[in-house]
């Protein structure tokens, strides 16, 4: 997880981790 691009990276993170827990 790194958190050097832009916001939207973290915005993905966020996704992809919502979409890993269910």
């Amino acid at each position: 997880m790194a958190r050097r691009l832009n916001p939207v990276s973290d915005q993905i993170s966020l996704l992809n981790t919502a979409f890993a827990r269910g």
